[in-house]
Formats: C-alpha cells, structure tokens, sequence
C-alpha cells in the first residue's frame, strides 16, 4: 500500500468514525471515553508512553471509542496535543505519515507501528493516532494552545491550586485577544471559579486587599460575580468568614441568654451607627438588589441588620435566603434568631419552626440544640427543651 492508498483508507475510517451512528458497547467493558482523568491527562500531553500505546491499542479494537473520540474531538469537547515530530532514522520503530493539509501540527508526525500484529491492526494503530490531523482537515478546525491551556487550567483546579489557574488566565484573556466566542466564554468561567477560591483563602487568611483585587480583577472580564462581590464586601468588613452567620447563631453564647431562655442584660444598648456601617448596609444592600438570587449575600445582609438590632428587616432576608434555598440550616437560624430576638410571644412562637429546622438540618450541631432549647424554654415547655440541651453538650 503506497502513501496515497494509506491515507486514503485512513480518512475512510474516521469519516465512518464521525458519521456513522454510535455502536453500542458492551456495558461490562472498560472504555477510555469512560475515564475522565485519562482523557484529560491524554489532552494536557500528561500521559505515559505505556498510557498512549494503551489508548492506541484499545482504539484500534474498539469502533465505539473511535466513533466517541472522533466526535468528541470534532465538537471542541477534547483537545489532543500534537505528536512529536523529532527526525526519524531508517531503522526507526515508527511509520512515517503525512498530515492533512491546514493541520496544526509539523509536516511530519511518528507514529508507534506494530508489525508484529498484522497490517490490519497496525493500520487502525496509525488511524487512532492520526485522529486530530483528520478531523482538522475535515471539519475547518480542531485543537488549539487555548483549549490545551484552558484544560491544564481545569488539571490545576482539580489539584488545588487555584491560584497558579487564575494567574494563568488572567495572563491569557489579557494578552490574547484572539478567543472565540466559546473559548473567551470558559475561560471567564473558570477565573470565576478560581478567584473565588482564591479569594476565600484570602479572606481566612485576612488578606483583605488581596480578595479586592481579585474581585476587581474577575468584575473587569466578565459581569460582577455575586460571591465575589460577597467576599469583598466581607474583606471590608474585616471578617474572616464567608458567611458571618456560621461564627455567631448561639442565643446562649452570642446574645446573652440563659439557659431559661431570659436575657443576662436586661438594659441592651442599641449600636451606634457610624459612617462605615452605613456605608456597608448601603453596599450590602445594592449587592442583593444587583443578586437577589444570591444566598451568601442575604446571609450576610441579614445578620448585619441582626448586629444593629434591625431585627424586622433581618428576618426579611432570612426569609428569603430560605426561599432561595431551603436545606440551609444557617438561614433556618437565622430567622430563628430575628424572630426570635423581636422578644413578643407571637414572633418567638414564629421562631420555634425555624429552629426545629435547623436541627432537622443539622442535628449533631451543638448550637441548633442549644438554640431550639432556649426558644422552647422560653415558651415555658421545659419538659422538651432538657433533651436539645443534653444533645447540645455531646
């Protein structure tokens, strides 16, 4: 078979591959499409030579790989690197293959060949490898720097470490002006999903202009990012955590009740407001306005009212961050406690609900234990209220 008739064949065989309908694969085998880590090692250029030669192998038995992979490839959803193109010697252990033209790889490729297994076998070898160079010819297209960058970026957060990904993308939507639509579209995606872990690192780590930044950063590519924005808002308050809630919902340590459900101060000053609390209620505000979707927003505006003892309208955020998402047993406490504290028998019946939720929700929590038995205390049932406190001192 001469070059020509060689690459002839090889384009029969992917044309059916992309275009014949997908056979069905025995459920109890083992395929490469079914391995997310190999497929995306395999795109990243990560795999060893034992891996590729597997692929190789497993491709050249298996037409529904080679169906799945082609279409997989010719949809964007799979970059493969290129091949090496290093000189070959005439005693060289790999068939030597010309690429299509308008393929974005060297003029010459290597390709493992085993001739040991017949030249049917050693032909869908080649074949397995001559994927990209087929569907690019084919299609108008195919694997680009970008998407080899972009999956090395999902490799890195996958890893942990979001911060080598998001520097890694702000370089590239920086410097690279080139994106296609859907390549720019993932790519904000991702330096999303990385700030934000970065950013919440930043803030446990008081890092407060470094969550600034990021969120700036991320704001300046893309529309505002409601956790972002979250985060921020956070860093300005100086708080360490993503929702102030979870360090503060124990009516016994953190509003200063007993466990008969009275308040130890009886004569409570309201805060005064300054400048800066006006400032953030403000912000806060405009945030959920701009994200009215947004749970760790609510979160946070409610308990802020809590702090300033605007308990009516801190239940009005609760409330909604329970509609926005009912299994939340920090927004079930936090309408607890703003119905709770409003201290009428009415509300503090309201608020019974809403603390037995939360221990529904979290039941080996000591604080929803402690908080349903105040309220119960309260509302002068004793007799229960002793059980959510013996659970709360586990």
């Amino acid at each position: 078979m001469n070059e020509f008739e060689r690459q002839e064949t090889l384009r029969k065989l992917f044309a059916n591959a992309v275009n014949s309908p997908i056979e069905t694969s025995d459920p109890d085998s083992k395929h490469i499409i079914d391995d997310d880590d190999l497929l995306l090692d395999w795109s990243t250029g990560d795999l060893a030579k034992e891996q590729h030669e597997a692929i190789l192998d497993h491709l050249a038995a298996c037409p529904s790989c080679r169906q799945e992979i082609a279409k997989m490839v010719q949809a964007g959803a799979l970059v493969l690197p290129e091949t090496d193109d290093s000189p070959e010697t005439d005693d060289s252990p790999f068939v030597e293959t010309t690429i299509p033209p308008g393929a974005p790889s060297p003029d010459r490729q290597r390709t493992p060949a085993r001739n040991d297994r017949g030249p049917v076998v050693a032909l869908l070898v080649v074949a397995a490898a001559l994927l990209v160079a087929f569907i690019w010819s084919n299609s108008g297209g195919g694997g680009s720097e970008t998407g080899r960058t972009l999956a090395m970026v999902q490799k890195e957060l996958d890893a942990g470490r979001s911060v080598e990904a998001f520097n890694t993308l702000d370089e590239l939507l920086n410097a690279d002006t080139s994106l296609s639509g859907e390549e720019k579209a993932r790519a904000i995606r991702l330096l999303e999903e990385s700030g934000y872990r970065t950013a919440r690192d930043r803030l446990a780590n008081e890092d407060f202009s470094g969550v600034s930044r990021i969120e700036g950063t991320v704001a300046e590519r893309s529309e505002p990012s409601a956790r972002l924005l979250n985060l921020r808002i956070q860093a300005e308050r100086g708080e360490t955590k993503e929702h102030s809630l979870s360090g503060r919902t124990s009516l016994t340590r953190d509003y200063g009740y007993e466990r008969d459900g009275q308040r130890v101060i009886k004569d409570f000053t309201f805060p005064q407001i300054t400048p800066t609390i006006k400032r953030i209620t403000k912000e806060l505000r405009e945030a959920v306005a701009q994200h009215p979707d947004s749970l760790d927003l609510r979160l946070n505006l409610g308990q802020f009212l809590l702090e300033q003892s605007d308990f009516a309208r801190a239940a009005e955020q609760f409330a909604e961050a329970v509609r926005i998402d009912p299994s939340s047993a920090l927004a079930e406490t936090g309408l607890g406690l703003a119905l709770f504290r409003q201290d009428k028998p009415e509300t503090i019946e309201k608020a019974l609900p809403h603390f037995r939720r939360a221990v529904e929700l979290e039941p080996d929590n000591r604080e929803t234990n402690e908080n349903l038995a105040v309220c119960l205390m309260r509302l002068g049932r004793t007799e229960g209220a002793s059980a959510y406190f013996k659970k709360g001192e586990r």
